[in-house]
């Protein structure tokens, strides 16, 4: 028996140090990370631009509003945050002030130029006159995932020629880095 008393005496001595200990030290600070809720459906802010462009001599007026519609199909992020798509109106109008150019374009008139994730979870966020050329006025239009930067952007070019047709088709050697402002030249 008096072999036993030592070990007996280890083990109590490992138990006695091995019991819970709890941390009650004020300075150590743990949060729980929680997901963020999803709110009402975002949209962006109606937005309007308006240029003077000479084009074969003559002045045409290039008007693009850019508004949330709530009737096309929401884009939903991975937190289930909703996002109302925009359609943007691009209005050409002639110096004795008739209409040249009329039309409404949404995600979908780009549907061609755009990959499957663009198509599903982009949203259209802007469309701007980038330059007029002897046969063509040419804007570029931008598909983006919701409050993505940018550069994580399709970028889209609408051609629009002297009959009032009109070619869309991707771009990707436009360059947006520091040159993208909506509505501005």
């Amino acid at each position: 028996m008096k072999q036993y008393i030592p070990l007996l005496a280890v083990g109590l001595t490992m138990l006695t140090a091995c019991k819970k200990t709890t941390n009650t030290n004020p300075d150590i600070i743990t949060t729980d990370y929680e997901m963020p809720q999803p709110q009402a459906p975002i949209k962006m802010a109606e937005e309007q631009s308006e240029n003077v462009v000479k084009w074969g001599g003559k002045d045409y007026t290039v008007t693009i509003v850019r508004t949330p519609i709530d009737s096309l199909a929401m884009v939903v992020n991975e937190y289930g945050q909703e996002f109302i798509d925009n359609a943007i109106r691009v209005t050409i109008t002639r110096e004795d002030g008739s209409t040249f150019f009329n039309r409404t374009f949404t995600k979908s008139s780009f549907t061609s130029s755009l990959s499957d994730d663009y198509r599903r979870d982009g949203l259209l966020t802007h469309l701007r006159f980038y330059e007029a050329d002897s046969n063509t006025l040419t804007f570029i239009a931008c598909v983006n995932y919701p409050q993505a930067t940018d550069d994580e952007a399709t970028i889209l070019e609408l051609a629009i020629d002297r009959e009032g047709g009109f070619v869309a088709r991707r771009n990707d050697s436009y360059d947006m880095r520091g040159d993208w402002k909506f509505g501005e030249e």
